[in-house]
């Protein structure tokens, strides 16, 4: 992974060198115990659970599953985000060597996301609708990059437009849920991003849609999984909420005295 070029493969994924060391990882020394299961599993959790090493191929593998013509789930996609203007969920970012971080994801389309994670990752994530700002709290540093250089703006932009697009790799449905591979036709972002859509419902209205997250795919095959839950549509922003303040780190600093 180069610096910037693979965002959204972690959760809109941190620099080079700084994702996800602070998330809490399992110590390899001590034995480790599965995971208890407190709710159903996500169409996430399956997919990645059902294909295992083989992740690159998910979307092929899914493509068996699906009985319904390929315009029909991109229509159906595009549908859903052309209604969708803001969310707010909470995310588990899952790193491709089983690092966990966790946060707050603020999405007001188009242009504007917030990737606010929880202690003790020291990550801020911005895009104001022309760029993208990753803050880091422990080097006090903030880089940037234009949105269309980076895989949110599949996210982001105003119309997606899945029927056209020359992103789009692979349409598929498996297990209840409706996946949509999307690549970089310009080879300007390695590996692939699958977005999750929670569908049990084909022929029900594409509003009743849920996006459960994404699955990413760098280009050594390693993946990152990102699960959102709680999702509420339709929640009013204050904008600021989407600007870095110059005084970020001084604030942030007293705070931490």
């Amino acid at each position: 992974m180069t610096g910037l070029t693979f965002l959204l493969s972690t959760a809109a994924a941190l620099l080079q060198g700084t994702a996800p060391l602070a998330a809490s990882q399992p110590d390899p020394s001590e034995p480790q115990s599965p995971p208890a299961r407190t709710e159903a599993e996500t169409p996430v959790e399956s997919a990645v659970e059902a294909f295992g090493a083989e992740a690159q191929d998910v979307p092929q593998r899914m493509e068996r599953e699906s009985q319904r013509p390929r315009e029909v789930e991109l229509a159906r996609i595009d549908t859903y985000f052309s209604g969708l203007d803001t969310l707010r969920a909470g995310f588990e970012q899952v790193g491709a060597d089983g690092a966990v971080a966790t946060g707050t994801l603020s999405l007001d389309r188009p242009g504007r996301v917030r990737f606010e994670y929880e202690a003790p990752t020291p990550i801020l994530l911005v895009a104001d609708g022309q760029t993208v700002a990753i803050a880091d709290f422990d080097l006090e540093t903030v880089d940037r990059l234009p949105i269309a250089q980076t895989p949110l703006k599949w996210l982001l932009e105003p119309d997606l437009d899945p029927a056209s697009s020359s992103a789009v790799d692979e349409v598929s449905r498996f297990d209840g849920a409706l996946y949509l591979s999307l690549v970089d036709p310009d080879n300007e972002i390695d590996g692939r991003v699958t977005l999750v859509f929670e569908d049990s419902d084909p022929e029900g209205p594409a509003e009743d849609m849920r996006l459960a997250g994404w699955i990413a795919v760098d280009a050594m095959g390693g993946f990152t999984e990102v699960r959102l839950t709680g999702n509420e549509r339709g929640v009013s922003f204050n904008p600021r909420l989407f600007v870095l303040d110059d005084d970020l780190f001084e604030r942030s600093r007293r705070t931490r005295r």
